[in-house]
């Protein structure tokens, strides 16, 4: 009974804590049983049980403690979780984060922009006013502004008129006897400004100290600024090369002894003296008039140019007005006049000469006045030409188109 008991334990318990340790003899069905091999068996189990046997041989319950399913409560779970997604956004004052970034950017970004160096290069390049004290621009203006002195008094020109008005030297005038030089009072105006009348009457006279006088040559020129609007009038005198600008809406007056240019800018109002071997061009809309000794006038279209010319030559560019004439002697000018352009040519008399080339759609007239002067016209098949001679043996001539080459403006 002992062994049957053995045997039944031995089932019951799990195959995996003896099958690598217990070598026990194998009966198939049908086999007759070793008595011997049988009693073996049992042996090496009750041997193995016994190996068991112990304190630390089986756990006990204490050791073992499962949860019970009332144990676990999913609504305390969920509410774990919204309490902390609320402590956590309460714990970040947004307000107090976003106010501190703010200043910071802001701080950061005005820092990162320095344009000292460029206020007054971008003020005056808009024609505005630059204050270099105060650093400061304001709009421009074509009256006199603060930046300029202006005076109650004559002009040299106004006390002159007044004398030729009045019959009357005008040192005996009041106020003009007080003159001392071309530059109107000299104690008022340096010599580097220019009064401008603006009132002439024998009760009064008004004018202000503006404008600017300067002279440069070649690459000294390139340090000289552009006349601005806000200048009221310039006055430049380029001795030998070099190069110069009028800027918007300014008024200039440029002299040119030798080789100088310069360019007239929109709505510009220029005044060439003695161009000799350089060119005035001028842009769209300005408003050009020259003394020609030798050189170009470059006339833009838009602009309206006039020239009076000892030599040299006008081109008149597609929309321009030009206005051509030679004095006298063997004074010549060559005008080239674009399809779409509007030239008039001239010439005074003696043996001056003037030649007007007119692409076809553009519109060239005019004619000699005295002595042996003559207008050649070229005109391409499509210009409308007209010329009328003067008197004496003034002529005008036609000339052949083809011969003439329009040069690269």
């Amino acid at each position: 009974m002992k062994k049957i008991h053995a045997f039944l334990f031995l089932f019951l318990l799990s195959p995996l804590s003896f099958a690598d340790s217990l070598e026990l003899n194998i009966f198939s069905n049908g086999q007759v049983a070793d008595a011997d091999e049988v009693n073996e068996n049992f042996q090496l189990l009750e041997t193995a049980l016994n190996s068991l046997q112990g304190d630390s041989a089986c756990a006990t319950a204490a050791d073992v403690v499962c949860p019970t399913p009332s144990s676990f409560d999913i609504t305390v779970y969920n509410q774990g979780i919204s309490d902390g997604f609320s402590s956590g956004v309460s714990s970040v004052d947004i307000t107090t984060d976003n106010q501190a970034s703010y200043d910071d950017g802001y701080s950061a970004g005005v820092s990162s922009v320095d344009i000292t160096s460029d206020n007054e290069a971008v003020c005056l390049g808009v024609s505005g006013l630059w204050d270099e004290a105060s650093k400061t621009c304001s709009a421009e203006s074509n009256s006199p502004t603060t930046s300029y002195d202006v005076y109650s008094g004559f002009t040299e020109e106004c006390c002159m008129s007044l004398e030729q008005t009045l019959g009357i030297p005008f040192f005996s005038i009041d106020g003009c006897d007080e003159l001392m030089g071309p530059y109107g009072l000299q104690t008022q105006c340096t010599a580097d400004q220019l009064p401008i009348s603006t009132q002439c009457s024998t009760e009064s006279s008004r004018y202000f100290c503006g404008g600017r006088v300067e002279s440069c040559e070649g690459s000294a020129c390139d340090t000289v600024g552009n006349c601005q609007r806000n200048d009221f009038e310039c006055q430049f005198t380029i001795n030998g090369t070099g190069s110069l600008s009028c800027d918007v809406g300014s008024i200039c007056t440029v002299i040119t002894p030798s080789n100088g240019s310069f360019s007239c800018g929109f709505a510009a109002d220029c005044t060439g003296q003695r161009l000799n071997g350089g060119t005035m061009t001028c842009e769209d809309g300005s408003q050009c008039s020259a003394s020609v000794a030798s050189g170009v006038i470059d006339c833009e279209s838009g602009s309206t140019c006039t020239g009076s010319f000892s030599g040299g030559s006008l081109y008149c560019h597609d929309g321009a007005i030009c206005h051509g004439a030679t004095g006298t002697g063997s004074s010549s000018v060559t005008m080239y006049c674009e399809s779409g352009a509007t030239c008039t040519g001239g010439a005074a008399t003696g043996s001056a000469h003037t030649t007007m080339v007119c692409a076809s759609g553009s519109d060239c007239s005019g004619g000699p006045s005295t002595g042996s002067a003559k207008v050649t016209q070229a005109c391409e098949v499509g210009a409308t030409c007209a010329c009328s001679p003067g008197l004496s043996n003034s002529s005008c001539v036609s000339g052949n188109f083809a011969d003439y080459t329009f040069p690269n403006f």
